[in-house]
């Protein structure tokens, strides 16, 4: 089953470009014209059989596009999304590019959008575990090689949580049941009593901040001062990050619960709107794909759940559970499981295109993956940091590092951070895997890091958040 997997995913490659280069979408554009004007010349001297031939491969190449097409305007929205545009593009259904037949429109969009994946969008935020609502971790910023402490700020208890930041502040919680927001300096700004341990990343949203405890609260407070706005009661811990979707008059808030349910909350009010039963705990954060989030849980399964509606459109099977959170670009997820596979899932085709394993070494992917256009970046248990290509599966390198990775790497131009549960940050070429430098923290790290402004913020298990980057003296 997984050599087909791994064949399928061969014969897909060319229509699997869900972040395209202008380079790329040239080629194929280049090559489908070319073809049909090959097939227009010879067509009049071919039997009926290579007329059928032919026409079902116009066919297959009509598919392509449809893809291609959907797989733009899935971007576009991204895009705009992270770039926090007011674009048209934004709103169009993907469902209206699935029915479309190509056209000279759809044309038009390939040259807007080469256009706009030239551009490299500076990272103004970090709103969200990950950095997106698509879970990604991949931004264009740039970080120096040898790190410094700029600042720092203590908590009384472990750091477990993934800080966020926006506009010079982070937000991060404690497990000594504080919830804290600071600026840049390590200066205090407020502190919210969750009266619980919170491991759970925040996400700031519509000026709230929205975060989960370990008594199963979902709070959501007031960015600027920390007061109290409303609280949701689950059944169980939270431990994984909340996600969003804004429809035509409401935002509904996405959170994984212990208690096997993923909620759906209203942001207006906090009352349920609906909760998705899994058939086991939900550990990790839900993507966003269209108006729908994926997550894995301990059910094995990696399930689509309509936000609108609280309904799953598919449940994919990957066989044992999985700790870590999905990421998604275009109409794929990747996402390790708890004996050291790796997946990419088609979630339109509701299937697996192709999958890592290597037997020698089936300790858990604990992490979640950063992904790149090209690059898929994830630490195992094995101590072992691997990289992937995007599109096929196969591994590029591996770097073994100084002790286990339960942090989830970012990448940040041609540079990912990583760290170790010894207390190590290391910073290694994206495309080689050479190690560029490092920085000992000194103890346990499993708080993932957070990239803003030419800088890394990262938890650590001493009750410290560290500000590192490069210092004003030697720049």
């Amino acid at each position: 089953m997984r050599e087909k997997q791994m064949m399928k995913s061969n014969e897909r490659a060319d229509t699997e470009n869900l972040l395209p280069t202008g380079r790329a979408i040239t080629g194929q554009w280049a090559a489908t014209s070319s073809y049909r004007l090959a097939i227009a010349d010879n067509c009049p001297a071919t039997s009926l059989y290579q007329l059928a031939r032919t026409a079902r491969r116009l066919v297959v190449i009509a598919r392509q596009l449809v893809v291609i097409a959907r797989q733009l305007v899935i971007t576009a929205r991204q895009l705009a999304i992270n770039a926090r545009w007011s674009v048209t593009i934004a709103r169009w259904p993907v469902t209206t590019a699935h029915r479309a037949t190509p056209s000279v429109g759809w044309l038009a969009i390939v040259m807007l959008l080469v256009s706009l994946s030239q551009l490299a969008f500076a990272q103004s935020e970090w709103p969200i575990f990950r950095g997106n609502q698509q879970l990604t971790a991949s931004v264009s910023g740039e970080l120096p090689n040898q790190l410094r402490l700029v600042a720092s700020f203590q908590t009384e208890d472990d750091i477990k949580a993934s800080p966020v930041i926006k506009d010079d502040v982070v937000y991060c919680g404690s497990t000594d049941g504080f919830f804290y927001a600071f600026n840049l300096k390590g200066e205090l700004k407020w502190k919210f009593n969750a009266e619980n341990a919170i491991e759970a990343p925040a996400v700031l949203l519509e000026g709230k901040v929205l975060f989960g405890s370990l008594d199963g609260w979902l709070f959501c407070l007031n960015q600027p001062d920390g007061a109290l706005v409303w609280k949701y009661k689950t059944d169980n811990q939270i431990i994984g990050s909340a996600n969003w979707h804004t429809g035509a008059d409401q935002t509904v808030v996405a959170v994984g619960s212990y208690d096997y349910f993923l909620h759906g909350v209203d942001l207006k009010n906090g009352e349920n709107l609906w909760k998705y039963e899994s058939d086991n705990f939900i550990n990790g954060a839900p993507a966003l794909y269209q108006n729908k989030v994926i997550f894995g849980g301990c059910d094995g399964f990696l399930h689509v759940v309509n936000l609108q509606t609280g309904k799953a459109t598919s449940k994919i099977e990957l066989a044992t559970y999985v700790a870590s959170s999905p990421a998604i670009v275009g109409q794929v997820a990747y996402v390790g499981d708890y004996e050291g596979r790796f997946f990419a899932v088609d979630l339109e085709e509701g299937q697996v295109l192709w999958t890592y394993d290597n037997p020698d070494k089936n300790l858990p992917f604990v992490a979640s993956p950063a992904v790149s256009v090209d690059y898929i970046v994830v630490g195992n248990e094995d101590r072992n940091l691997y990289c992937f290509n995007r599109k096929n599966g196969q591994r590029i390198w591996a770097k073994r590092l100084s002790n286990r990775v339960n942090s989830s790497s970012v990448i940040a131009g041609n540079k990912v951070v990583s760290a170790t549960m010894d207390g190590m940050l290391f910073i290694h070429e994206l495309a080689t895997g050479e190690e560029l430098g490092s920085y000992e923290v000194g103890s346990q790290m499993v708080s993932s890091p957070a990239v803003y402004q030419q800088k890394i913020i990262i938890g650590a298990n001493d009750g410290r958040i560290y500000i590192l980057g490069q210092s004003d003296g030697n720049r």
